[in-house]
């Protein structure tokens, strides 16, 4: 990614890559910070605005492996093949694993505050802080003219200019910590590209 300003005007959509979602739980931040394990949530390769979305279903047979995901519809299957040979599509908007493309809006949205910039692995990032009774969240967006197919909050990017990468929340009911990212490359393994270019075509 580019490190630059973000000009809505100049919005340069991102041809092909990946997108992994991994959540950070901390079940004792204020204790034991060892006490903590890693969610991978999903993981989406796209090309040419076309998505296919994968995950590790950890042997749950209620869960696909794979995901073609086609504007508002989506099929699954546990194979590429099965993917090719689908043809029963549902509504996006019905799917609740993986990523969510429509996520509910947030609470106290309106009093989101502005907090100083700050920077990490080398990128720099705008801080918007929402905190409500039983939470208190910070998001992080990477300022950046490139647009993905993917957004934690597609609101709150247009309005301040940049992509969401990461957002912190803390539970203050139950004292919970958790760190959700969106970490994002160009590598795509050879038999997931053929299959997106094989969509792209068949469009």
């Amino acid at each position: 990614m580019l490190l630059q300003v973000s000009c809505k005007d100049r919005a340069i959509p991102s041809s092909a890559g990946k997108i992994n979602l991994e959540a950070m739980v901390y079940n004792d931040p204020n204790g034991d910070i060892y006490d903590s394990f890693l969610v991978d949530i999903s993981t989406l390769y796209y090309r040419n605005g076309h998505l296919l979305e994968t995950w590790k279903d950890d042997g749950d047979s209620l869960l696909y492996s794979y995901v073609n995901l086609s504007d508002s519809l989506y099929t699954n299957a546990y194979t590429l093949l099965g993917l090719t040979e689908a043809q029963q599509y549902s509504a996006l908007k019905k799917k609740n694993y993986g990523a969510v493309f429509y996520p509910e809006n947030i609470p106290n949205y309106e009093n989101k505050e502005v907090l100083a910039d700050t920077a990490f692995d080398g990128f720099s990032y705008k801080r918007i802080r929402i905190v409500t009774d039983s939470s208190y969240n910070v998001y992080y967006l990477h300022q950046t003219d490139t647009i993905y197919p993917f957004s934690l909050h597609r609101e709150m990017e247009k309005e301040i200019g940049g992509v969401i990468n990461r957002i912190d929340s803390y539970d203050l009911k139950n004292d919970k910590f958790i760190s959700l990212k969106m970490n994002l490359n160009d590598t795509i393994p050879e038999s997931i590209y053929t299959f997106l270019n094989l969509k792209n075509e068949n469009r």
